[in-house]
């Protein structure tokens, strides 16, 4: 009698345990689950946001984030460290407002129609039928 009262008493503990170990099972599933549907919610509700810094004269090491020991610039180096640093920036043209179009409308600055500076005479700036980046994301919230 003893020894059958052992052995339920090990049947028991072993369903015991199986029953354990599948219930956490689900429930980790379940919240796996329940957080890939948050985040999915998430990434469709939270729209990118992005800062641009474009100055005219600014060298590589001129940003304290980038090296810069002479030139305080803490506002700058906070936005890099909590965020994303390009190291390679190609500009397409050595002046202002040609550089300037070609970063607004993703176009080399011949084809945006600023091919030199504003004010000297030869045009009044980006043309109005150009689409820049911000109206092509303005659909997007």
């Amino acid at each position: 009698m003893d020894s059958m009262r052992s052995q339920s008493i090990v049947l028991l503990i072993l369903i015991f345990l199986i029953t354990a170990a599948c219930t956490e099972q689900r429930v980790r599933k379940n919240q796996e689950s329940s957080l890939s549907a948050t985040r999915a919610s998430q990434a469709v509700e939270e729209q990118p946001n992005f800062v641009v810094l474009f100055a005219d004269d600014l060298g590589f090491g001129d940003v304290g984030s980038y090296g810069a020991t002479d030139i305080a610039t803490p506002y700058i180096d906070e936005l890099a460290s909590g965020g994303v640093r390009f190291t390679t920036f190609y500009s397409a043209s050595p002046v202002c407002s040609p550089s300037r179009a070609a970063l607004l409308t993703g176009k080399y600055p011949e084809r945006a129609g600023v091919p030199a500076n504003v004010g000297n005479g030869i045009h009044d700036g980006l043309p109005p039928t150009q689409i820049t980046l911000a109206e092509a994301l303005a659909p997007s919230g």
